[in-house]
């Protein structure tokens, strides 16, 4: 008999799965990357940059988040939504 693997497939699933196309479609046309280029916040960086913070704060608002402190609401436990914008975690916002 011969021995067989199965492969598990990591699936992610979103609430907000219209977003995940617009997401894969901002990184395909590199739309932070002139943001990343010109916009230089003096702050002090520990584990995110004020851009991915701008972001963040950027796709929280296109989940509906009514402030800042939503975005730990919606976008930070979406894992699905993070991975489409290309990133790799969610910056805490705090109010």
């Amino acid at each position: 008999m011969a021995k067989s693997t199965t492969k598990r497939l990591r699936c992610r699933f979103s609430a907000r799965a219209s977003l995940i196309g617009l997401g894969v479609e901002f990184c395909r046309r590199q739309v932070w990357a002139p943001i990343k280029a010109k916009v230089q916040i003096r702050q002090k960086t520990l584990r995110h940059t004020p851009v991915d913070k701008l972001q963040d704060s950027f796709i929280g608002m296109l989940a509906g988040a009514q402030g800042l402190v939503e975005t730990n609401k919606r976008v930070r436990p979406d894992r699905a939504l993070q991975v489409a914008f290309n990133r790799q975690g969610c910056a805490e916002h705090w109010a």
